[in-house]
């Protein structure tokens, strides 16, 4: 089988889910299967699986349904455990496939360019009401397609491990095998954030393939890492912390991950003001002066990108 999607659940509301389901049943590749990765809901909507399923002749399904909630991770590895197909793509409930061949489109990159890993661009949308709205003003990473370069393996490990520029979650594709090797590495010391596990492959120089159009639209405010709520932000701080922390002892002579660290001590004060958040870019330039550079590309990038 090429590819598995694992659709991953929590008490996602079922409109939210069909949404998701409806992108993926759409899509050209007939050798895929879906995934159920539901994290411990009191109601798994079973039932409703399985006559939406029936009502579109879709038969390559399976359930993955946990009995307690344990976190992200530990979802998305039990979905993996049953998961046949060569590549896979964790997608949440409410998010979808941009268009109707992505994951024929990844497939052929990935077995042409050998890759393990790769990520496309991410439309971020808001639903109010019923009406979804894309921001045109977001863009994840920051720095776009520029993680793909092998001549960039330096400047990506600095950007997505020392400044936080991370590739979403949302983005991502992986063979299976290889995502299962990181989610085992990442699981000892994060529980949400599965996408901490690119850290890894960076750290590890592992080559990110590319595609320079959308591959997934991302309903921004509803995941764990979007999510306007300040318990949800904290269980995202202690997963980076934890894990970083983790990466400092697995990696003790790469200083990006000390370096990464200071900056958080930095940004850890709550205060706001004028004079602290001068201090903080002055503290900033004296742990790493390329950070203003970092700022610099960035502000480069939004401008060419308005032309």
């Amino acid at each position: 089988m090429k590819f598995s999607v694992l659709l991953c659940t929590y008490r996602s509301a079922w409109e939210n889910i069909v949404f998701t389901l409806d992108s993926l049943l759409s899509q050209t590749m007939g050798d895929y299967e879906i995934i159920v990765c539901d994290d411990g809901s009191e109601d798994t909507h079973e039932e409703l699986y399985r006559a939406y399923f029936a009502v579109h002749g879709f038969t390559s399904y399976c359930f993955s349904f946990r009995r307690e909630n344990g976190g992200t991770i530990k979802n998305i590895m039990a979905g993996l455990a049953v998961a046949q197909g060569k590549y896979v793509k964790p997608i949440g409930a409410g998010d979808a496939l941009s268009t109707c061949d992505v994951l024929e489109k990844v497939y052929e990159t990935m077995e042409r360019e050998h890759g393990r890993m790769a990520y496309g661009v991410m439309r971020v949308f808001v639903n109010t009401q019923g009406e979804r709205t894309f921001r045109d003003d977001i863009r994840v990473p920051l720095m776009g397609g520029m993680y793909a370069d092998p001549e960039n393996i330096r400047q990506t490990k600095r950007n997505i491990v020392v400044y936080g520029d991370n590739i979403s979650g949302a983005q991502l594709f992986y063979q299976t095998a290889f995502f299962r090797e990181l989610m085992e590495r990442t699981s000892p010391a994060a529980i949400y954030m599965e996408d901490l596990c690119q850290y890894l492959a960076v750290l590890d120089g592992e080559r990110i393939l590319y595609l320079n159009e959308p591959v997934v639209d991302y309903e921004g405010g509803t995941g764990i890492s979007t999510a306007d709520n300040s318990g949800f932000r904290a269980l995202i701080r202690r997963d980076r912390e934890t894990f970083l922390n983790y990466l400092r002892r697995e990696y003790p002579e790469e200083k990006c991950i000390q370096t990464r660290l200071r900056m958080n001590r930095i940004d850890a004060t709550d205060k706001n003001t004028v004079g602290v958040r001068i201090a903080k870019l002055f503290r900033k330039l004296a742990v790493d002066p390329r950070w203003l550079v970092f700022r610099i590309r960035i502000a480069g990038y939004h401008h060419l990108d308005s032309l």
